[in-house]
């Protein structure tokens, strides 16, 4: 009688440590997906004067081919390897068929006028 519940002891402590096991060093693992990371450009973009010039001056939606302006400034932070499609006060209409992330920045205006504006960067990973 002693013998099994030293038996049934001893199976519960193997249990309970390959659970651990599990929880602590698997399931973390299949979690974490450096392409699921997602970045917050639009609020870097925030910061920059041309930036906020572009937005409170245009309506409509731009690509990497439209503006050479709004181009260079989303350069500077957005990788290479990826394409973007940025919308002031616009929603976008064609987008690709692959995993699209959004950014969304609310413009609320200066000290001397209101002008709200809603701002939505969304970009993508190019397959080269």
């Amino acid at each position: 009688m002693v013998k099994k519940a030293f038996i049934r002891t001893l199976e519960i402590l193997i249990v309970i440590i390959v659970s651990t096991i599990f929880l602590l060093v698997i399931v973390p693992r299949q979690a974490i997906n450096t392409e699921d990371k997602v970045q917050l450009y639009l609020i870097n973009l925030e910061k920059n004067a041309d930036f906020r010039s572009f937005v409170n001056q245009n309506t409509g939606c731009y690509n990497s081919s439209t503006s050479f302006i709004i181009n260079t400034l989303i350069e500077e932070y957005l990788p290479s390897n990826y394409d973007y499609l940025i919308c002031s006060d616009a929603k976008a209409t064609e987008l690709p068929e692959t995993r699209v992330v959004v950014d969304t920045l609310f413009f609320a205006g200066n000290i001397t006028s209101v002008n709200y504006k809603t701002v939505r960067l969304y970009y993508w990973f190019i397959a080269t």
